[in-house]
């Protein structure tokens, strides 16, 4: 069986290992656990909001 890395670190991970499939521009890179928390860990709020899909307004879209 061929060793897979992180695309990140270069860790190389067993295949009990979780790896996550993180996009990056039209490719995907495939990451340790620890690489994925590292990224999460630099988004900023909106960055983490488009990911979830979470909409971001202003309060003057709110008033009446």
């Amino acid at each position: 069986m061929r060793k897979q890395r992180c695309d990140d670190c270069g860790a190389v991970l067993d295949p009990w290992d979780p790896v996550y499939r993180w996009p990056e521009g039209n490719g995907v890179q495939y990451l340790c656990a620890c690489c994925v928390e590292s990224r999460i860990d630099e988004m900023t709020a909106r960055d983490m909001a488009l990911a979830l899909g979470v909409t971001e307004l202003s309060l003057s879209d709110l008033a009446p």
